[in-house]
């Protein structure tokens, strides 16, 4: 049996019923919120919102001794994001939405990845500002601001 885009394409499907897995659990409203997008929409905001959600758990967790390392090696999952290259479901998801809705790069590390001087870096809870505006009217189909 020969491998082709439909593999593929049940393999991102995985993807994305990952993170709205991961959504869903989170105990938040947003994925009852983002039912009410179309499928696409969702699907996007479902993959941004899991890429967040694991590094705001990392960030607040005070028992992980080396946040810091894991930021980083988030910061460079999302490199492979945008460089084609992603090692993760959720990072393959996001990938795929980042293309699909042209999410510039420069939004997901400010927001999510936030500095590099430590763990501490911006959180998912505050995600507010020109940048997150400019991320959600992307997904939502509002207009763009440039």
């Amino acid at each position: 049996m020969a491998v082709g885009n439909g593999n593929e394409k049940s393999g991102l499907e995985a993807d994305y019923a990952r993170c709205a897995e991961i959504t869903r659990r989170s105990s938040s409203n947003f994925y009852y919120a983002f039912m009410l997008l179309p499928g696409e929409r969702r699907r996007a905001l479902h993959a941004v919102y899991a890429f967040g959600r694991f590094i705001d758990d990392i960030a607040d967790d005070e028992t992980i001794s080396d946040a810091a390392s894991m930021l980083s090696r988030w910061r460079a999952e999302l490199d492979r994001v945008y460089g084609g290259e992603p090692t993760r479901a959720i990072s393959r998801a996001l990938a795929d939405s980042a293309r699909h809705f042209t999410i510039p790069r420069r939004l997901l590390r400010r927001n999510y990845c936030g500095r590099r001087d430590g763990p501490h870096a911006q959180t998912l809870r505050e995600l507010r500002g020109p940048s997150a505006l400019l991320l959600s009217r992307r997904i939502r189909g509002g207009p763009h601001l440039h």
